[in-house]
């Protein structure tokens, strides 16, 4: 599982490499789809992030390495959420990641 906490109203880069089960990485330099979803954890119907193909860099996806920005509005909720990533391509897709567990605090100062 993965851990990430931010703070409320926080614009934030997630990095993700991708590796198979054998911890190598996987060359995702031609996907069909790169997808990002984060729900509330007590209610998995409300969608809190959304993001998909466009929204991610790939310039080093041959090495594994994707990423996405996240904008201040992406974090205007305060809680605990669960997301996932996955990534399809022609014909196969890598299973979804371990669940992410996403906590998004109140920011001490404004």
């Amino acid at each position: 599982m993965i851990d990430i906490e931010l703070k409320r109203k926080e614009a934030k880069t997630l990095t993700f490499t991708i590796k198979d089960s054998n911890g190598v990485v996987i060359d995702v330099s031609n996907p069909t789809t790169v997808e990002f979803v984060v729900k509330d954890s007590l209610d998995v119907g409300t969608t809190i992030i959304s993001k998909v193909n466009a929204d991610f860099d790939k310039t080093n996806a041959s090495s594994g390495v994707v990423k996405v920005n996240l904008s201040t509005t992406n974090t205007d909720n305060v809680g605990n959420f669960i997301g996932e990533l996955k990534i399809s391509f022609s014909g196969t897709n890598i299973d979804k990641s371990d669940y992410i567990t996403i906590r998004i605090r109140e920011a001490v100062t404004t």
